[in-house]
């Protein structure tokens, strides 16, 4: 029979393994998922669809209502295409995470990319994009392409996609509505232009919601300033001298230390202008 010692040095180790099983290294699958919504949601709606299927919303498309989402958990993705708000669902790509760190935990001088689209969706002319059921065969969406008079620009292999050019005398509209009634075709969608902006991969911007607003702390999506955007038409220039009245800086910082203005041609200490720039 056990002392009352025993027992709790026995209970005391049970707790300190359980500790360590939970923060313990272990590799896991991280998925992200592409959803193009079949109509425009709220936040409310939005944040119901996410919490139904464990989903981290990453980032979103404007204007097209695709979104990219983020998971560890096992979704069923045949499940979420039947979802009434879910015109179509993809998985993008799989990654696999160690120790339970991402990218965003390893702060580097490079720069991950996003897609983003113009407040206004810009439609390329004369061509449409048609998403082929699984079960398809390629032989019959050559068929299918050619009874509809359109010409392949090029496939998009990880979608069972292809990039069609319409033909003289059709429009964009009449194509979509003669795919509607093809069992083969599950959708068929105008070729929209998005755009590379760049995204740095430092491990607390996406706590920043006023810089680029995902809806990661509960708010409005794309309520930010749209730095991703002034980015993508200019990153600053070293020639640019911005002053900051206050009653000190921490020059040491990371994001500062690199780029304090120093005074050239100075002699440190002599309290003279020695370059006759203005600047002591």
């Amino acid at each position: 029979m056990m002392n009352r010692n025993t027992i709790i040095r026995l209970m005391l180790f049970s707790i300190v393994l359980v500790f360590l099983t939970a923060f313990a290294g272990t590799d896991s699958t991280v998925t992200r998922i592409i959803v193009k919504f079949n109509q425009p949601l709220s936040a409310a709606q939005l944040d119901s669809f996410r919490n139904q299927f464990h989903l981290e919303l990453q980032r979103r498309i404007p204007g097209i209502g695709v979104y990219v989402f983020r998971t560890s958990s096992a979704v069923r993705l045949a499940v979420l295409k039947q979802h009434p708000w879910v015109q179509y669902a993809e998985v993008e790509q799989e990654v696999q995470t160690q120790n339970r760190l991402s990218a965003q935990d390893q702060p580097t001088r490079k720069t991950i990319q996003v897609l983003k689209a113009p407040p206004k969706p810009e439609i390329i002319p004369g061509e449409v994009i048609i998403k082929y059921k699984p079960t398809v065969a390629m032989m019959a969406t050559v068929s299918i392409a050619a009874e509809l008079g359109l010409t392949s620009i090029k496939g998009i292999s990880r979608l069972k996609a292809v990039v069609y050019k319409i033909p003289a005398g059709k429009t964009l509209e009449q194509i979509m509505e003669e795919c509607k009634g093809r069992p083969e075709i599950e959708y068929a969608e105008p070729n929209y232009r998005v755009y590379a902006l760049d995204i740095p991969n430092d491990p607390d911007f996406n706590k920043l919601w006023g810089m680029h607003n995902t809806g990661q702390t509960g708010g409005t999506v794309d309520a930010d300033i749209d730095a991703p955007e002034a980015w993508s038409k200019s990153k600053g220039s070293d020639q640019i001298v911005v002053g900051i009245i206050d009653t000190g800086i921490d020059y040491t910082h990371p994001d500062i230390q690199a780029n304090m203005w120093k005074n050239p041609g100075e002699i440190p200490g002599n309290n003279r202008d020695d370059d006759n720039n203005g600047y002591v």
